[in-house]
């Protein structure tokens, strides 16, 4: 998708794969999600926005969530907390907010 972007269109945001609340830290699947997520950052630079990594580390914050025992839980498991989610894999509607918050910010940052 991408190389029929290019040249006419500079302007895109590549999005990491997110991990399941029991794809942690030891497990197969995440250190395939993380490899996945290494290539994309490696091909694609500063056009790679990790919504995840920021969701884990600031998005509680940012929706103003005080965090939970889970919501601690899952961070130190680096996966979005569970207060951000409406299930094991998809975000909930303070979750979406966040991640359009972030990416409206990597869009505003880059002057698009």
């Amino acid at each position: 998708m991408v190389a029929m972007l290019r040249p006419r269109e500079p302007r895109y945001l590549i999005s990491p794969v997110i991990n399941k609340t029991d794809e942690i830290p030891g497990t197969a699947m995440y250190d395939r999600i993380m490899a996945i997520n290494a290539q994309l950052q490696s091909t694609y630079g500063d056009k790679f926005s990790d919504y995840r990594t920021w969701m884990i580390q600031h998005g509680l914050a940012q929706a103003g969530i005080t965090p939970t025992t889970q919501d601690l839980t899952d961070i130190a498991n680096d996966t979005i907390p569970t207060s951000l989610r409406a299930d094991s894999t998809h975000l909930n509607d303070a979750g979406y907010d966040m991640k359009s918050l972030f990416q409206a910010n990597e869009i505003t940052s880059r002057g698009w």
